[in-house]
């Protein structure tokens, strides 16, 4: 890991033989060479990482080759032709890399001088060591560059130091003989850091060096030369003004006041350091050489933690309050923990006793330590203990309550007692001057007057919100600036704000923000803080305002569980000491500081319909959603799921994040997941704000913000709403004009059935008339039919018997097409009968077709008759004949002369007569 850099929006990047990787504090996201990528990393071996004053990181390779990328639109740019054109790259070392505020690029080389590259003009400039002239450059072996506050560019070589002039393009030499008020104190450098105030420190061979750059003073610090240098010198502050550095396989923290300071040694198993850096939040980034990056957070809170030598009590009595060995190991043998009670007394001691007759008077002013038996034998009982504020130390033993005399240094038998039929056990007891508290293991609080000896029990009441929360009671204690208030801690209901005079409890649970319902202490301090041991850490509360902060392991806690009875207050040192399974957490209120860090928060990641987004062609982002303001997406890409990260990496599981849709949510919703998720949005402008807050709780004024447009599919655009008003209106107006014309429609339909109804009587009188003048016609020739049968008998054989049968013919048709009027009256009386009778259809046919072959020969016309049809069938003769005449008539009529009529009688499914001419 041999670079680490943070870039302006909070993002830490790592340099790996593998790749570039970026942490947010979640996740990693690491850059590789792609084929198919053309502005992807062009190497994966990473040398170094440097971040020039514009935000972008420039990176060098073990090749030699530079890049520069931009972790705003993620994108790589190389400038190793530009700076070594023509060159073999596997021929240049670069010793180290160092952007300035002029947007020049300087690159030391190891054996190779000096590099100077203009990015803006691509003006390179080369500087090396010449023997024959004193101004160039003192070695060839660069080690490190620095610009200091002035601009003015400073390098560390194994020859001394050397300072670059603008003017004249050489350099001023720094070495053991030069004329500074202190000369440096030896040649060989290996590392150069500007610090805030402006001086440079030096890391050399065998020295910890302060330099400043105007005044030449020089302060030195020898360190030890034991180990070896094989990994430079590297260096970095912390927001503090402490200066962090490695030498020779050890880690230093330097301050002026103290000078160099041993922090801890390198070693193969944790990592020699190839790499140091402190971000924002003041965690220490160490890379190492192989076995990742190592991280210690500068700000953590005060907490000492130490895993039990013994047991609770003894150690807790020899080890942290001093009290000699041979005073507890005999008399506390088999003592069970759970029996240790303690009090402090107005002179500042600590009487505690572990269950039995022994009780130890501790003097931790004077680091004395009085055993003092109690009166009455007694092992493996419960001794609650309490201090009233006359100063006198009160002992519950068997219902019984004693009192230590310091002037008679003995116990005295009060006439107090207790009824232990009502009480049962008490595991806890608080004095004042009206009365005890006493808190049991499974009936409540009781209060025992003093004065009337009245014993009032105050219990759990399921319908009473202000009743105690639990009966089952833990631990009790006395607020020390409201002498009305007690502090009752519960086995799984939470704490319990308790009022002496009203007798009502305020509930704080962990809805009101605990970290678990289980209290197992409950300790004020000076600070107007009460301070809780529970399951699932240590508890912070303010015991005005209630409000709550949470330390856990991730704070530097020893366990997040602790154990009941197993806490004390120490008066000389205001230290609170509490204990679990596990071991003893000491801290001092007063030295743990609140987080003041106001962190960033950033979008790291973007998926739509459940698919992550990327910068690409056809993706509705253009660039890195971290650097993304705008977002927009069509109607069907309306799930979203955006990701982000708060930038503060010393405990990454104590911030806290909220976000907010603004469209959707009404405020902000608070979330553990670093994570929100929305879908199916509705077409409209949204913006989506993201918040977190530091370690302690508090909200970061930095609101990251997105604005987020799902476009609305085209029909409900503003051009189709444009068209629907349109189509409306036609629609409308169609439907009038519908409506005119359905009513002009009806009149007309209305008249033209008026007018039917005239017709059709017109032809009912125009039947009747046919109907009555056919009759008429048809007596005449029924007349003339009849004698004329008998005249053609009569000249039968006279040439007369022709003209005769023509008349007779005639007469025939004529009286047919009689019948036919009348036949027609018929069917429009629908009176119209068809009259079968059996026969051959063919010979019918012909007969008909041989009535006209005259009139046909006569005009010129051929008639033809062509039939497939054999044997019989039932037809009516009378209507054939009427329907094949007129066929054949009206083909006559139309077809001129040369033409041709052609009759077909055919059988396929049914039987077909077909009349076809040659005519109009």
């Amino acid at each position: 890991m041999p670079g680490i850099v943070q870039d302006p929006q909070g993002f830490i990047w790592l340099a790996t033989r593998d790749g570039l990787c970026r942490y947010d504090g979640n996740r990693f996201k690491i850059f590789r060479p792609g084929p198919n990528a053309p502005s992807s990393l062009f190497f994966s071996d990473l040398q170094s990482l440097q971040l020039d004053y514009q935000g972008t990181i420039w990176i060098t390779s073990e090749l030699g080759q530079v890049v520069r990328f931009d972790p705003r639109t993620e994108t790589f740019k190389s400038f190793s032709q530009l700076i070594f054109p023509g060159l073999s790259l596997s021929r240049i070392h670069i010793q180290h890399c160092y952007p300035d505020r002029q947007n020049r690029l300087w690159l030391g080389f190891d054996g190779q001088g000096l590099l100077s590259f203009n990015v803006q003009t691509g003006q390179v400039h080369r500087f090396r060591h010449q023997a024959d002239q004193p101004q160039s450059l003192v070695s060839d072996r660069i080690r490190n560059i620095l610009e200091d506050k002035d601009g003015t560019i400073w390098l560390a070589t194994d020859a001394g130091l050397d300072r670059f002039e603008e003017q004249t393009r050489s350099f001023t030499h720094y070495r053991p003989n030069s004329a500074t008020p202190q000369a440096l104190p030896e040649l060989d450098l290996h590392a150069l850091y500007l610090r805030p105030n402006g001086e440079i420190l030096i890391g050399s061979t065998n020295y910890f060096i302060r330099f400043n750059p105007r005044t030449k003073q020089v302060h030195s610090y020898p360190l030890s030369n034991e180990g070896n240098l094989t990994w430079g010198v590297r260096l970095t502050t912390d927001s503090r003004g402490a200066v962090y550095f490695n030498h020779r396989d050890r880690l230093f923290r330097f301050t002026d006041g103290t000078g160099p300071q041993f922090l801890t040694n390198l070693t193969a198993q944790t990592g020699f350091c190839k790499s140091l850096f402190i971000e924002q939040s003041d965690v220490l980034w160490l890379g190492t050489n192989g076995i990742g990056v190592r991280k210690y957070d500068l700000r953590s809170d005060g907490f000492q933690t130490v895993r039990y030598r013994t047991n609770f009590y003894t150690d807790l009595l020899i080890q942290w309050l001093g009290v000699p060995a041979s005073l507890v190991r005999p008399y506390l043998k088999n003592n069970d923990f759970y029996h240790f009670r303690s009090t402090l007394d107005h002179q500042g001691t600590i009487w505690a006793n572990v269950g039995s007759f022994t009780f130890y008077h501790i003097n931790l002013n004077t680091r004395r330590t009085e055993k003092v038996d109690f009166p009455v034998p007694f092992e493996q009982d419960v001794s609650p203990m309490s201090t009233d504020e006359q100063g006198r130390v009160w002992v519950l033993h068997d219902s019984k309550f004693w009192w230590y005399n310091p002037q008679q240094h003995q116990w005295i038998l009060s006439s107090y007692r207790n009824n232990w039929q009502r009480t049962q056990l008490v595991l806890q007891m608080v004095a004042d001057e009206q009365a005890f508290w006493l808190a049991t293991e499974g009936r409540g609080l009781f209060r025992l007057d003093r004065q009337t000896g009245e014993l009032q029990q105050y219990t759990y009441q399921p319908t009473q919100a202000t009743s105690l929360s639990n009966n089952a009671l833990f631990c009790l204690s006395k607020d020390p600036t409201d002498g009305n208030r007690l502090w009752i801690g519960t086995f799984g209901s939470g704490l319990c704000a308790f009022d002496k005079k009203t007798g009502r409890s305020r509930r704080i649970t962990e809805q009101e923000g605990l970290p678990n319902n289980v209290i197992y202490s409950a300790l004020p301090d000076e600070q107007g803080y009460l301070w809780m041991g529970t399951n699932k850490g240590l508890c912070r509360m303010n015991r005005k305002t209630f409000q709550i902060q949470v330390y856990t392991t991730a704070d530097g806690l020893l366990a997040n569980e602790f154990n009941r009875f197993h806490y004390l207050q120490v008066p000389t040192t205001g230290q609170i000491i509490l204990a679990g399974v596990e071991g003893f957490t000491v801290f001092r209120p007063s030295q743990l500081q609140e987080d003041n860090f106001k962190p960033k928060v950033e979008l790291t990641e973007l998926q739509i319909n459940n698919r992550v987004a990327e910068p690409r062609k056809d993706s509705p982002l253009t660039h890195p959603i971290h650097t993304t303001k705008e977002l927009v997406l069509p109607y069907n890409q309306n799930f979203i799921t955006a990701s982000f990260a708060v930038l503060q990496y010393n405990r990454p599981g104590k911030n806290q994040y909220r976000y907010q849709l603004v469209g959707i949510d009404d405020g902000w919703v608070k979330s553990q997941q670093s994570q929100a998720v929305y879908t199916a949005l509705l077409p409209g402008t949204y913006t989506l704000r993201v918040n977190a807050s530091n370690t302690s709780g508090r909200w970061s004024p930095y609101v990251r913000q997105l604005a987020i447009i799902i476009t609305p599919p085209w029909w409900r655009t503003w051009w189709a709403y444009f068209l629907y008003g349109i189509l409306i209106t036609s629609m409308i107006w169609y439907g009038f004009r519908l409506y005119v014309n359905r009513l002009r429609l009806q009149q007309a339909v209305t008249m033209r059935q008026q007018e039917a109804r005239q017709l059709r009587a017109l032809d009912e009188m125009k039947s009747r008339f046919f109907t009555n003048i056919t009759h008429d016609f048809r007596t005449p020739l029924t007349l003339i039919l009849s004698p004329l049968e008998g005249l053609m008998q009569e000249l039968a054989d006279t040439p007369y018997r022709k003209r005769l049968s023509l008349i007779q013919r005639n007469a025939v048709q004529l009286l047919g097409l009689i019948n036919q009027v009348l036949d027609f009256s018929k069917l429009d009386a629908q009176m119209v009968t068809v009259q079968k009778s059996r026969g051959n259809l063919a010979d019918f046919v012909a007969q008909i077709i041989q009535l006209f072959k005259e009139e046909a020969t006569v005009k010129s016309i051929g008639l033809v008759y062509q039939t497939d049809v054999a044997g019989d069938y039932w037809f009516d003769a009378g209507k054939m004949e009427r329907i094949l005449s007129n066929l054949v008539a009206n083909a006559l009529k139309f077809t001129p002369a040369g033409g041709q009529i052609i009759v077909s009688l055919n059988v396929a499914e049914t039987v077909l007569l077909t009349v076809a001419d040659t005519g109009v």
